[in-house]
């Protein structure tokens, strides 16, 4: 069983000298620590973070590296997260993760995480993820290089509100 879970990142600041470079807000830094916390609750163990460059991806994946013991140093870094406009772009960084990576996790940006959940899932629904939030997808004894659409099963979809965690689907 392969486990992917989709991170989108945590409020950013407005824009100042570029949408690449805005780091996390101080709501942005506390949701995504909350759910970084909740990951820890549940005891999730993440065999390998990617994460888009940009810093308010990289500062969310950061937060939860900490939080669920994973090496902040190990975190890789690849802007075709940041720069991809729909989730099949994204489907060439899965496909060539290695097999004893069991769960893997990617920080990113929207709209290409929804894209890439709903269409790895086949629930009929369009997932719209929001700032902060986690999708958890398994994989039943399928390689990463076969991960497609419609080969995924849906398991969570938990954002952050005020006062804890929701769980939409």
């Amino acid at each position: 069983m392969k486990t992917l879970y989709l991170f989108r990142h945590g409020d950013a600041k407005p824009v100042e000298d570029s949408d690449y470079n805005r780091g996390l807000t101080e709501e942005g830094i506390k949701y995504t620590a909350l759910m970084a916390d909740y990951l820890k609750t549940e005891g999730v163990v993440i065999d390998m973070i990617i994460s888009s460059g940009a810093p308010r991806a990289m500062a969310t994946a950061e937060l939860i590296a900490e939080s669920v013991s994973y090496p902040v140093n190990n975190i890789e870094a690849d802007d075709i997260i940041y720069d991809a406009k729909i989730g099949d772009e994204l489907l060439p960084l899965i496909h060539k993760t290695s097999e004893h990576v069991l769960s893997l996790m990617i920080v990113g940006h929207n709209p290409v995480l929804s894209d890439l959940a709903s269409s790895l899932v086949d629930h009929g629904r369009k997932i719209d993820m929001s700032k902060s939030s986690i999708i958890k997808i398994d994989f039943d004894s399928v390689p990463w290089k076969d991960v497609n659409h419609g080969k995924g099963i849906f398991v969570f979809y938990k954002k952050p509100v005020s006062g804890g965690i929701k769980t939409v689907m």
